[in-house]
């Protein structure tokens, strides 16, 4: 290839993109194509499917612009695909809980154990079903109970949302993992849902009593608006 003008990504360069969060795609495309592809994998020493993916990765940074932050369109596109919203709604309450442990975001209930939350949410025990979401700096919680209430409460500390307990797997995994990914997008920020964010699931919640689709759209919706006005 000493004629191209186009320098092939490096092996090296393959490895640090495969570390990055990716969503599987299929593709259909010519066999000459393949073909080339399969020539320039092996001069690259990888395999054809991470030279396909690079290069299309390339091709679509270069496109937006190759020195533009496209964090904002990346968390924009997270919160409409059916893997977030849709997927999680779907889940059952247990496995929404069991969904909880894995997020580095969270405190879980007193206990810091996935089994002991569990065992709270269903013996109803009002005192110890919560989590906590960890704000970017850190240094203090903002807690969501479930509870015989739907209500929100804020201070210049944290805020307490309560939602109840149908609803409480589903809200928590929601915001928990919406945090967790607007903190790997925004680092700089400090706040990734303000008191008013979590009033306005509190007011969603009292409409949509069922953890459902519906319900999961609107806190969707709420995150949504809170990041399309990021940086304006």
């Amino acid at each position: 290839m000493e004629d191209s003008n186009i320098n092939l990504p490096t092996p090296q360069m393959l490895i640090k993109k495969a570390r990055e969060e990716t969503i599987p795609v299929s593709l259909r495309v010519k066999e000459g194509t393949v073909a080339i592809f399969d020539k320039m994998a092996k001069e690259a020493g990888v395999n054809r499917g991470a030279m396909m993916n690079t290069w299309l990765d390339y091709y679509a940074q270069n496109y937006s612009s190759s020195n533009k932050d496209n964090s904002k369109d990346i968390m924009i596109s997270y919160l409409n695909s059916e893997r977030f919203w849709k997927t999680i709604s779907n889940l059952t309450s247990r496995e929404q809980i069991y969904r909880l442990a894995s997020n580095k975001r969270v405190e879980l209930c007193e206990a810091y154990d996935v089994h002991a939350l569990l065992d709270y949410y269903i013996g109803k025990d009002l005192e110890n079903t919560f989590i906590g979401i960890m704000p970017q700096d850190e240094e203090s919680l903002d807690y969501i109970h479930a509870s015989n209430k739907i209500e929100c409460d804020s201070n210049s500390y944290n805020t307490d949302l309560y939602v109840s307990f149908e609803q409480w797997p589903l809200i928590t995994v929601l915001l928990s993992e919406y945090s967790q990914k607007y903190k790997k997008l925004f680092p700089e920020q400090v706040v990734s849902i303000t008191p008013d964010m979590f009033e306005k699931v509190a007011q969603v919640c009292k409409q949509h009593k069922k953890p459902d689709e519906a319900l999961a759209i609107e806190i969707k919706n709420i995150l949504l608006d809170y990041v399309e006005k990021q940086n304006d």
